[in-house]
């Protein structure tokens, strides 16, 4: 059984918690069902209009008004400021030198790997070098033609430094498209392309990225490379390898307060945390108190199970216990004891709710650290 243990940083607590008792739904006559589903398609109409509309979006910023989305993205950015953790007080969106320090990093962690480039796909370590993230290649799925991200170790021997060149291995057809995703580099970047009824791997092998090698060039590659590719790379006179140790800790390179940063981040980068945005009022209160009670149960000594059931408990009581499909929360993929709350009713073909925060466990008597700002105060005020 998995007991959780207290956290650490920032002392912060949890605004008090809601005690909100909630009418099952099995009892509503027709009369009540018919009222509220008008006066929400009513209020909905009237939402998708004001925020969706192209011309209203385009009337307001003709006019200066401001939109519901408009208002939610400024509220979302307000909360994280408001939190008042010190390590938000200088955020700022990343530069292109902040992604060019990361890549050269990268060069470095290679030759200290000995190792002669890195390749990767679209994903999350594409991302993280060159702000592009798989949907933002492929929309709908990845594709099977290879667009591959290759940095390699330049040394300047001039200055002794040591830094990243990085190329692109894209269909022909796709380099302009490549071009204009406007990835984060200070110079126009450099695309080896392939035509369709050439080999993508052979091309890359006896591009000049490889030809002063003596020997079968060294490329590591991550997990989130697909298999055929790997196998294609390797067929064709790559040795292929996986993540080593120095590559590795370029992910988690800095202190404990500059890591802290990266489940936190603010304006243009991710974070965890979801809000429930439109108009069902009932559900998003059943949903707020099944997340209010997790809560009460996310402290030192507790059970990972306790805070699932206490959650699950208030839904299922409402009527909606069929329609919360997974567990309460997960952890985050970092130490400390951090995890998500986010209970959710999702009713098909209907509508779906869902309250999700970040949250450190704290002392056995103490409610957990908020760790994404507040709490959400109603649906208008996430």
């Amino acid at each position: 059984m998995a007991y959780l243990l207290k956290g650490t940083p920032p002392n912060r607590s949890d605004p008090p918690l809601a005690h909100l008792k909630r009418p099952s739904p099995r009892r509503w006559t027709w009369t009540r069902m018919l009222v509220c589903v008008s006066a929400i398609a009513l209020c909905s109409t009237a939402f998708v209009n004001q925020t969706y509309n192209p011309i209203s979006l385009l009337s307001s910023v003709v006019h200066g008004a401001t939109t519901n989305i408009q208002t939610f993205q400024e509220c979302a950015i307000r909360n994280m400021l408001d939190t008042e953790l010190y390590f938000l007080e200088s955020v700022h969106p990343p530069t292109i030198k902040h992604f060019e320090s990361r890549r050269n990093r990268l060069a470095q962690a290679l030759i200290a790997d000995g190792v002669d480039a890195f390749g990767l796909e679209p994903g999350y370590t594409f991302q993280y070098y060159a702000n592009i993230s798989q949907s933002e290649w492929e929309p709908w799925e990845p594709e099977e033609r290879p667009f591959l991200m290759v940095v390699q170790p330049y040394h300047d021997h001039e200055t002794g430094m040591i830094t990243a060149k990085t190329s692109f291995l894209c269909p022909s057809f796709e380099a302009e498209r490549a071009r204009l995703l406007s990835m984060p580099f200070s110079e126009p970047i450099h695309i080896i392309t392939w035509e369709e009824h050439w080999n993508p791997y052979k091309t890359l092998l006896e591009s000049g990225n490889f030809t002063a090698e003596r020997r079968r060039p060294r490329l590591m590659v991550d997990e989130e490379m697909r298999d055929y590719i790997q196998r294609g790379l390797g067929e064709i006179g790559f040795d292929v390898v996986g993540l080593q140790r120095n590559v590795e800790a370029v992910y988690i390179q800095g202190s404990p307060r500059k890591r802290s940063k990266l489940f936190l981040t603010l304006r243009f980068e991710q974070r965890d945390l979801n809000r429930f945005l439109t108009l069902y009022y009932l559900v998003w209160n059943i949903v707020f108190e099944a997340q209010s009670q997790s809560l009460k149960q996310l402290h030192a000594n507790a059970t990972a199970a306790s805070v699932d059931i206490a959650a699950r408990d208030v839904i299922t009581s409402a009527g909606y216990g069929h329609a919360f499909t997974h567990r309460v929360g997960h952890g985050i993929g970092i130490k400390g004891m951090t995890f998500t709350s986010e209970p959710g009713v999702y009713l098909v073909d209907e509508f779906g709710v869902r309250h999700e925060d970040v949250l450190l466990v704290n002392g056995e008597d103490e409610d957990p650290i908020l760790l994404t700002g507040r709490r959400a105060h109603g649906p208008w005020d996430p």
